[in-house]
């Protein structure tokens, strides 16, 4: 893994579009570029996986940094934190103003949810006729 020189970049590290990519092939995720920092907000009941900010893993993440492997956060559609938040505390150890994030549109997926649902309960009965 290659190690970059932070100084180089200014107030943005953009994001390997293969990351944006695999996130774009869905509908309820989209990809944005540059979103400031300031506007992502930070609710914790909202986090997609529960766990504690270990500082650890954050200084870690900053001494081992490569931007072949930078992932943009995920946020929904109001810019509150779903999951990202040691990436989000690197950005800021960084000194950056933007980050690339991916806007999950949960009302889609709920949706999505149900029609699943929905096609497994047809399936069921088809096989039971």
């Amino acid at each position: 893994m290659k190690k970059n020189n932070i100084k180089q970049y200014k107030n943005y590290i953009k994001s390997p579009q293969h990351w944006k990519d695999m996130f774009n092939k869905f509908y309820c995720w989209q990809s944005k570029d540059k979103v400031p920092i300031k506007k992502i907000k930070i609710d914790r009941k909202l986090f997609i996986f529960d766990n504690i900010l270990d500082k650890k893993a954050v200084f870690y993440m900053v001494a081992n940094f490569s931007k072949d492997i930078w992932m943009p956060i995920t946020v929904n559609e109001d810019y509150y934190l779903l999951d990202g938040q040691h990436r989000l505390e690197v950005a800021k150890a960084f000194g950056l103003s933007y980050i690339d994030v991916i806007i999950e549109d949960r009302s889609k997926i709920a949706f999505s949810n149900k029609l699943v649902k929905f096609k497994e309960v047809l399936m069921e009965d088809l096989i039971n006729l």
